[in-house]
């Protein structure tokens, strides 16, 4: 069982998130978690609001964050905090030293935006996201 949490993160311009609880919790296969490296009790799903990730991940989709995967060490779609706006993203790592992080869109319409230097203390990854879930 991995628990839906009752927030929302951006795939925009960003959300502020609301204290939010528990919602409900999704049963997922235990094969499956497992063959794809994910702790149920180190993961979360949260409704992701906005266009910017779109196709991949459209408005309105549950997106499964395993938040054992904190470490941005290769390219991938993560949910991280900004100051206190919580988004849905693709980082990229550029460089090792100095440090600096391209955050990108799927959407073509938002521009990528290089981070690098003392704002990279901004960003707080709160872990990968590992599946998408949309309703049909």
């Amino acid at each position: 069982m991995i628990t839906r949490m009752d927030l929302s993160v951006s795939a925009g311009s960003g959300l502020i998130p609301i204290d939010g609880g528990q919602s409900e919790a999704l049963a997922f296969s235990r094969s499956w978690l497992l063959r794809h490296h994910i702790s149920a009790d180190l993961s979360v799903l949260v409704r992701v609001q906005g266009d910017s990730m779109a196709p991949g991940i459209p408005d309105g989709a549950l997106a499964l964050v395993h938040c054992a995967e904190r470490q941005v060490e290769g390219t991938g779609v993560y949910a991280f905090n900004r100051g206190e706006v919580s988004y849905i993203k693709r980082i990229t790592p550029v460089s090792r030293k100095p440090l600096a992080w391209v955050i990108s869109s799927d959407n073509p319409a938002y521009p990528p935006e290089t981070v690098s230097g003392s704002a990279l203390n901004e960003i707080r990854p709160v872990g990968r996201v590992r599946c998408v879930m949309v309703a049909l």
